[in-house]
């Protein structure tokens, strides 16, 4: 998003009905999905280029309102088939493009998050694998250190004979 953004010339409004249309709703949504994960995952970002396209604020509303649901909806279906089973031994491959000084503090803690996410699970080989990513990130995320200690002693334990 960048700092013009607002000033970008806006499509003409769009009317009701075609917003409640069936196809045009599923499209807004995908569209949004799609701004809102390009955009790491920010709302007004995608509310910006909404309005850019000619919605009007009731109508944003409404589609980030519908986003947020699903957003839910997936969470909870994707923990769903974690919880019974149907997925397992997830890997969260660190990106190598990542590097210090070129991300923000939400990169690495969505790294910590993940890390004690994999910790959770148990995969604690991909978990040490994503803390180290975070701490080679920022050397000072304490959460990752805070992580990465009660990860070495189950690590341990699960090597002895």
């Amino acid at each position: 998003m960048g700092i013009f953004d607002l000033f970008k010339k806006k499509k003409p409004a769009v009317d009701n009905q075609l917003f409640y249309s069936k196809q045009y709703q599923t499209e807004m949504l995908a569209y949004a999905q799609t701004v809102y994960f390009q955009k790491k995952q920010s709302y007004e970002a995608v509310t910006i280029e909404l309005f850019n396209q000619g919605l009007s604020n009731v109508q944003i509303a409404e589609l980030i309102e519908k986003l947020k649901s699903f957003n839910a909806t997936m969470v909870t279906d994707f923990q769903e088939k974690v919880d019974s089973g149907e997925i397992i031994d997830i890997k969260i491959d660190p990106d190598d493009e990542d590097v210090k000084g070129k991300v923000d503090a939400g990169q690495v803690d969505r790294y910590i998050g993940y890390g004690a996410y994999q910790l959770e699970q148990g995969n604690l080989d991909n978990a040490l694998e994503l803390l180290d990513k975070a701490l080679e990130l920022d050397d000072k995320a304490t959460l990752a250190y805070a992580n990465k200690g009660s990860l070495m002693p189950r690590k341990a334990i699960i090597k002895k004979p």
